[in-house]
């Protein structure tokens, strides 16, 4: 876990199913996106729900959206855990935006049940196309250049 990635508890007094948040998972996580990265360029990063003690919650089964600091960032679509996973997925995200960004992850049924990963450093991407465009020269000068005399 880097310096980065908050922890938040699930709250007691909040309840869910069993088959999605057991008693033993203490928090979720959002690891693994390099920084610095490059706008445009498509990088993988896992969530996973762990007990208390830091172990994979393998019986995990919530679903978990995603949003980011980044307004242009490709997300994944929500993902409902499955019993393979084991309380632990790969996702790919794509930042867009240069500058300093975050990708979170939040239980669908449990609010506080969410982590991001934070201070994610976007580096501006490579050029993808170049527009050019010439001024078109005023009359005078053309005029001039050719040797004509115009009227103003």
């Amino acid at each position: 876990m880097n310096a980065n990635t908050s922890i938040v508890p699930v709250v007691p007094s909040e309840s869910a199913p069993s088959s999605e948040v057991s008693a033993t998972t203490a928090h979720m996580t959002v690891t693994g996106f390099p920084s610095p990265a490059t706008a445009g360029t498509a990088y993988s990063f896992t969530v996973s729900a762990l007990d208390s003690s830091g172990n994979p919650e393998t019986g995990y089964t919530g679903t978990v959206s995603f949003s980011s600091s980044d307004p242009k960032a490709a997300l994944p679509a929500s993902y409902t855990f499955t019993s393979a996973d084991a309380g632990i997925h790969t996702f790919f995200a794509t930042l867009r935006t240069a500058g300093s960004e975050s990708i979170t992850a939040k239980d669908t049924v449990i609010s506080s049940f969410t982590a991001s990963q934070t201070g994610i450093t976007v580096s501006p991407g490579m050029v993808n196309h170049l527009i050019l465009t010439r001024a078109l020269p005023t009359p005078w000068p053309l005029a001039a250049r050719m040797g004509m005399r115009t009227c103003r």
